[in-house]
């Protein structure tokens, strides 16, 4: 956070608890309590303030410059995304998350402009269809699918996904799992004892 506030504006969000009725009987009360957040992470999105922006969940680790991904949004949609791990990808498509023509990405690097179609319509739906969609992701994905909103594919280097072991050339590696994010508080905690 301070170094965020050095380098530009910090934004305030509260995050809504939203109705989770519909997934109750198939996930974990600690997915049900994160579903907020990922919620709410799309309301954060559109009070971007700069005419491009990168969002980076919390659990990616910045590697290398990023600013490739600003030239990378201008597109129709205003969106560059990296697909989904393959095997995360089967996992929505196994459990009926998203359609089953539908390509999946990860939500947890976006770099969008101010004004993406996309990313406005994914925050109206959110605000009107949440309870259909387990997260943020599959509602974004169905979106895509059901819009025909084309976006651009980042690069994996853009979003590695946990776990890799060879992430010598990667940008952002995203430690997106329970032991990612382990490794990545204990790596810290080394780092800054």
């Amino acid at each position: 956070r301070k170094w965020c506030a050095q380098k530009g504006t910090i934004l305030t969000l509260t995050v809504e608890t939203l109705c989770a009725q519909n997934w109750i009987k198939t996930t974990t009360p600690y997915a049900l309590e994160k579903r907020n957040i990922w919620y709410a992470k799309i309301f954060a999105l559109i009070q971007t303030p700069y005419q491009k922006t990168a969002w980076i969940d919390i659990d990616c680790e910045v590697k290398k410059n990023i600013a490739p991904l600003f030239e990378l949004c201008e597109n129709p949609s205003g969106v560059a995304i990296a697909k989904e791990h393959a095997s995360r990808a089967q996992a929505e498509q196994t459990f009926a998350l998203i359609p089953p023509e539908a390509m999946s990405y990860n939500c947890g690097v976006i770099a969008y402009t101010h004004s993406s179609p996309l990313i406005r319509e994914w925050a109206q739906k959110a605000r009107t269809h949440h309870t259909e969609f387990f997260a943020d992701q599959q509602l974004f994905n169905t979106l895509v699918h059901q819009k025909h909103y084309t976006v651009f594919e980042l690069p994996s280097i853009y979003n590695q996904i946990h776990p890799n072991p060879n992430h010598e050339d990667v940008v952002i590696y995203h430690h997106a799992s329970y032991s990612g994010q382990l490794e990545l508080l204990e790596n810290y905690r080394l780092k800054n004892v």
